[in-house]
């Protein structure tokens, strides 16, 4: 499906649009069950392409975590006239914005591109999973190594870890239900 071929954000780049579109397929699609009429939490926002996915899929509320001002404002007019009301953008850090919500104010959570950014994933964990929401969608770039990468990992990042590399993908996808 070309999801993001009529958005006119990134329509001069064929390679992004390609990848966009692909990363729609084989995430927003697959998960349509956690994000219909569901309140999404959308770290690592960038420019709003996901929570724009959310909406346009069917979630009645975004909520967008960035950490870049000037990425954060690029796609608000866009959002802002397709979906007035319907989204929430907050600038600043992740690990403090986790910190500021209700258990159970989201029903899923998108943590899409940004994991592999971040270098205490058991603490972004930890923070995820203290929301309570139904699931976790995660995609991340991983890196198939004997060496260890990281020296300090929880129990469920190494299960993480042995599942992305037995699929021998860079990309890997995957669904953390609560």
């Amino acid at each position: 499906m070309k999801f993001f071929s009529d958005r006119g954000v990134y329509t001069h780049d064929a390679y992004l649009m390609n990848r966009l579109n692909e990363r729609y397929n084989h995430i927003i699609l697959p998960n349509l069950k956690h994000i219909v009429d569901k309140r999404i939490l959308d770290m690592g926002s960038h420019d709003g392409w996901w929570m724009w996915a959310a909406l346009e899929s069917g979630a009645p509320f975004v909520t967008g975590i960035e950490g870049r001002a000037e990425m954060a404002a690029r796609l608000i007019p866009q959002l802002t006239s397709k979906f007035p009301g319907q989204y929430e953008v907050i600038v600043g850090d992740v690990f403090d914005a986790l910190g500021n919500f209700d258990n159970s104010q989201f029903d899923t959570i998108l943590c899409l591109g940004i994991f592999y950014h971040i270098l205490n994933h058991d603490r972004l964990m930890r923070l995820m999973s203290q929301l309570q929401p139904e699931a976790i969608i995660i995609d991340s770039g991983l890196i198939d190594d004997d060496d260890m990468i990281i020296s300090s990992m929880s129990q469920l990042q190494i299960r993480l870890w042995e599942l992305a590399i037995s699929l021998r993908r860079w990309w890997a996808f995957l669904v953390v239900d609560a």
